[in-house]
């Protein structure tokens, strides 16, 4: 049989064009020297025309190791990413999925005489001024990027000012003015990193976590210029930004960034919102804000133990001032305090510093994600510069620090004593507590005008979880305001019996949200929080059917999206079934509702964690289905995903001949239907 490859697309993918399912040969591969304790491979590719070396994800190695992958292999490329290399003069090729065609002993011969691709070479300009085209006859394949400039896949670039949850194609151009470090969470459990992206109509927050700080943080670096699309937009918590925009950007597996050759340079590099220290007392305490001052007095490198962590860190206290007169101590921590090096009389700018409020004088905090600017060159600096030169020196007085940014502020009462989550009870008058959300979900039906509703949390701390929902005017009043991983500080809510039907939650009273309930961002993050909480049970043993429970498989059937009619409120609704079977070589049917069944995308082999599944008994045979307040994981970080999946790829590899039949998948929680009705459970115990 004679194979087709896709000529001309290496040269495509290298100048980040876009070619649709690529298909390749393999012409040889190899283990990379210095990679620990991950096995990673390199591979030589070719399109038939050009050959160039490429990266195998970690997640495919068993496919080479095992002979599967091999030379002369056909192979179709599902899913890559362009990586720059490590020195930012080139890129590779890393391979996330494929699917091979034929065997490399099927094939036996190289395909074409393809040669070595080069950034410069004629024959590889001459290639990509052209779509990628097949060796032999062409497929549908989608046009490479020529523009690098102002091209976009979608036609057009959308501004940052104009983005919102309500386009569903969209594509920016835009440079990243302030990258983080790689923030890590306790025992590795989780981790994040933040950017935000700048062009000439506004700038907009953006955060990557898990699966997409690994894709994206050595591809995005700061001060470039990329294309980007497919964020998820949310609004802006401006707890935890400075960043004047409505909307803020979180990475999904599906979002694309794509490196912009050539520099923009009508694209700002840096964006701030200075408040004048003299108004800080008029902003929220609450709200993260830039400031720009001279600096007064550099202050020394203390060692402290920080309360929260237990932790010894070192810290630095600098006072800066402005043209109003007023001065504001800002507190650098870790290497910011110990690497400071900027002299009195250097403008310092400063992007989404934390307020803090002793004894009614503000004061700010610096962050290791924050930026800091000595010196930086634009306008509000240079007019700085001028006036403070004008002063010719005069030392402000002893007074004048004193009283700086109070503007009648009143000094705050002293913070309640935190209460442990696990003992919280409605016997407690007075109660605070500061836990991580782990779980965000919305349902009930709002209004004509998008307003109202419920939406539902999971508050946990060291000591337990506690189940907490938002109903109407609390719902618009919290929902945007909350953000999933986050800490808070949560006050006066009511607290009631946990009813067990509807949550899996091992506490006994859930909190319901009132017009007295506070929630305040906690300014440090407490990595000793875990993540995520589950009690999962095996799908043979399962407790009560009228108890909500947690439960894990692996996904091994995948039905379609039906459109229902629910009983309960005789409107329709779309739902899709599927089957997970766990260790206990027991199936059980799953049904996911709303935007969860049109949204599920994963394949057969997935993890599928379900916190608080409402199980279900028609016909003998359990099942389970998404409630409102369920949470629901994909391939969780964690030690009970990892085992099952290890159990079902040897049964699935044939390793254990287990075989699970069609009579166990039928009788696995089948669904009684009559007339086109369903019964959804609904989550009315709240």
């Amino acid at each position: 049989m004679t194979w087709q490859l896709t000529e001309g697309a290496l040269a495509t993918i290298m100048r980040g064009g876009t070619v649709e399912d690529p298909v390749m040969q393999i012409l040889g591969s190899g283990r990379i020297d210095g990679a620990g304790s991950s096995e990673r491979y390199h591979l030589q590719v070719s399109d038939g025309y050009h050959q160039n070396s490429a990266m195998l994800a970690t997640e495919l190695k068993d496919k080479l190791t095992s002979g599967e992958l091999s030379e002369y292999s056909v192979v179709r490329l599902n899913h890559w990413m362009l990586n720059s290399g490590e020195r930012g003069t080139e890129c590779v090729i890393v391979i996330v999925d494929l699917t091979i065609l034929a065997s490399g002993t099927e094939v036996g011969v190289k395909i074409g005489e393809p040669a070595p691709f080069r950034e410069d070479s004629s024959t590889g300009a001459a290639c990509d001024e052209q779509s990628a085209r097949p060796v032999l006859s062409p497929p549908a394949l989608s046009q490479p990027q020529k523009d690098d400039t102002t091209g976009s896949t979608s036609g057009s670039i959308l501004p940052i000012a104009d983005l919102s949850p309500g386009q569903k194609e969209w594509e920016i151009k835009a440079r990243v003015v302030n990258k983080t470090a790689m923030i890590r969470y306790v025992n590795n459990k989780g981790k994040r990193f933040s950017m935000e992206l700048v062009d000439s109509s506004g700038h907009i927050h953006a955060t990557a976590f898990g699966e997409q700080c690994d894709e994206f943080y050595d591809l995005i670096k700061e001060g470039r210029v990329y294309f980007i699309s497919r964020g998820k937009l949310n609004p802006t918590n401006k707890k935890f930004t400075s960043v004047n925009h409505h909307y803020q950007m979180t990475f999904t597996r599906w979002t694309t960034v794509r490196p912009c050759k050539k520099d923009d340079t009508s694209i700002p590099h840096i964006a701030f919102n200075f408040v004048s220290l003299n108004k800080l007392a008029d902003t929220a305490l609450s709200a993260v804000i830039d400031v720009i001052g001279v600096v007064k007095d550099t202050g020394s490198v203390e060692d402290v133990i920080v309360k929260k962590r237990n932790e010894r860190e070192k810290k630095r206290e600098v006072t800066i001032v402005d043209q109003s007169n007023t001065t504001v101590k800002l507190t650098l921590w870790g290497t910011q305090a110990e690497e400071f090096s900027a002299t009195p009389g250097c403008v310092l700018a400063v992007k989404g510093a934390k307020q803090s409020d002793f004894g009614g004088r503000r004061s700010a905090s610096v962050q290791m994600w924050n930026t800091v600017r000595v010196n930086p060159d634009i306008p509000e600096a240079h007019q700085l510069r001028d006036w403070y030169q004008r002063q010719e020196h005069v030392n402000i007085s002893t007074e004048q620090l004193e009283v700086a940014g109070t503007a009648e502020y009143t000094p705050p009462q002293p913070k309640q004593k935190i209460c442990p989550v696990a003992k919280l009870s409605p016997y407690r008058e007075k109660w605070r507590i500061e836990a991580r959300v782990v779980n965000k979900r919305r349902g009930g039906t709002p209004n004509e005008s998008g307003e109202g509703g419920r939406f539902s949390v999971e508050f946990v701390d060291k000591s337990g979880e506690i189940l907490a929902t938002a109903f109407d005017e609390q719902c618009d009043r919290f929902y945007g305001l909350i953000e999933e991983e986050r800490v808070y500080a949560i006050s006066e809510c009511n607290l009631k019996p946990a009813n067990k039907r509807f949550s899996s939650v091992n506490h006994d009273y859930q909190m319901i949200f009132t017009d007295e309930t506070t929630v305040e961002s906690c300014n440090e993050d407490d990595l000793n929080i875990p993540r995520y909480t589950f009690h999962f049970k095996p799908l043979n043993k399962l407790p009560d059917i009228d108890l909500a429970v947690d439960i894990i498989g692996v996904v091994n059937t995948i039905g379609s999206v039906e459109v229902v009619t629910v009983r309960a409120t005789n409107m329709e609704e779309k739902k899709r079934d599927i089957t997970i079977v766990d260790q206990s070589n027991t199936t059980m049917k799953l049904t996911l509702w709303g935007e969860q069944a049109e949204q599920f995308s994963e394949k057969t082999g997935t993890v599928l964690a379900v916190k608080g599944a409402k199980q279900l008994d028609f016909g003998g045979g359990r099942s389970a289905s998404d409630l409102m307040s369920s949470g629901v994981k994909v391939n969780p970080d964690i030690l009970e995903a990892h085992t099952p999946r290890r159990w079902y790829r040897r049964v699935d590899h044939g390793q254990e001949h287990v075989d699970i039949s069609t009579e166990q998948l039928e009788a696995a929680g089948s669904q009684v239907q009559t007339d086109g009705y369903s019964d959804r459970p609904e989550a009315s115990g709240f």
